[in-house]
């Protein structure tokens, strides 16, 4: 099926879409972090400890043997997260790491799955890492304790961003026999994530794609964004909890779009591939036939309302960063498609269109 049937997830998201405003660039950097120890790797081995429902990706793995599970242990959150990965057909090349959405990659929902990924890069000699975690997220230090922290299980405060920039890729990528050039790619929350990624480790990545997402997270629009995606499906979570009241310098400095100066190449040591794309929200052909496929009148009505909601918002926050991003001097690829909706089927398009993009930065 093309399309997901609708859930909390969709539509709690769909109520809070507007169009986000334009922000200012950000001068002054958070304190620099104190080294910190890298996660454990185990390659081809089963992640422990995970419900039923945290697990549900594993069905990915039986009709793609090319793809492994990796189970790591991030020692900043003390908590065990799984990746899917697929290797490079050959030693020495580079990574590219993939961020799921909202509900951080369950069922066939991520890129392994409706994303096509296994696929698109059969032929492509790259490491491919996509983790299946992090729901609610934003894939980003967060300020305080929250309900997602898995508390019962011994897990602290999420600390995504300190294990994708400086807990996983050292060890990830030597298991792997990379070359230790890497890129990262974020859909929809992730595209958000993708972009602070960049932002936050100045060099770390050689290039970026953010894919039908937000940029803007402290404006009135933009925090209602983020506070529908950080409570998503009840999560109990908050945004006070991820970075604090939208006035604090927290927030302020986990807000891509009041930091595009940190993209330019002058911080980043050198032009970045950037990648950003947005579709205008009405159904292409595809989508609009598995519509038609759906059995259910309302499961239908509520997909087509959810995916052209949220797409038509990305739609709109895509061409605001594109205009922050030229008034800093920032060069980036930016791509409008005519058609699509905030679907699988049309992510797994936005990931081939920005392909030429990553791997100009990525050297393959």
């Amino acid at each position: 099926m093309l399309l997901s049937p609708v859930t909390r997830r969709t539509a709690s998201l769909l109520s809070s879409l507007s169009v986000l405003l334009a922000g200012g660039i950000l001068t002054t950097a958070p304190a620099t972090a104190e080294p910190v120890a890298t996660a454990t790797v185990h390659r081809d081995a089963t992640t422990p400890g995970l419900t039923e429902d945290e697990s549900t990706w594993r069905e990915v793995l039986d009709d793609h043997p090319d793809i492994e599970e990796v189970w790591t242990h991030s020692p900043s959150m003390n908590r065990d997260i799984p990746l899917l990965v697929r290797p490079a057909s050959e030693p020495g090349a580079p990574t590219l790491y993939l961020l799921n959405g909202v509900d951080g990659g369950r069922e066939d929902h991520q890129w392994f799955g409706q994303g096509l990924a296994t696929e698109f890069f059969a032929d492509k000699n790259v490491n491919v890492v996509v983790p299946v975690d992090g729901k609610n997220s934003y894939y980003s230090d967060w300020l305080s304790t929250s309900s997602l922290d898995r508390a019962d299980r011994g897990g602290q405060r999420q600390q995504w961003g300190t294990y994708l920039a400086e807990e996983l890729p050292g060890p990830l990528e030597a298991s792997l026999h990379a070359n230790g050039t890497r890129a990262v790619a974020g859909v929809s929350m992730a595209a958000t994530s993708a972009v602070q990624l960049v932002q936050d480790n100045p060099g770390l990545y050689s290039a970026a794609a953010g894919l039908s997402g937000c940029y803007d997270t402290t404006s009135p629009q933009g925090r209602g964004m983020v506070d529908a995606v950080v409570s998503n499906d009840d999560s109990g979570a908050t945004t006070d909890q991820l970075w604090g009241p939208v006035t604090g310098d927290v927030a302020r400095a986990h807000d891509p779009a009041a930091n595009v100066g940190k993209l330019r190449p002058e911080v980043q040591g050198s032009r970045l591939p950037l990648y950003i794309s947005a579709a205008r929200g009405n159904p292409s052909g595809a989508e609009a036939r598995g519509l038609r496929e759906m059995p259910d009148i309302a499961e239908r009505a509520g997909n087509l309302a959810a995916g052209t909601g949220l797409e038509a918002g990305a739609f709109y926050c895509t061409m605001n960063f594109e205009r922050q991003l030229a008034d800093a001097g920032v060069p980036a690829t930016v791509h409008y498609a005519p058609a699509g909706l905030h679907s699988w089927h049309y992510f797994s398009l936005a990931l081939q269109d920005a392909w030429p993009t990553l791997s100009r930065g990525l050297g393959v």
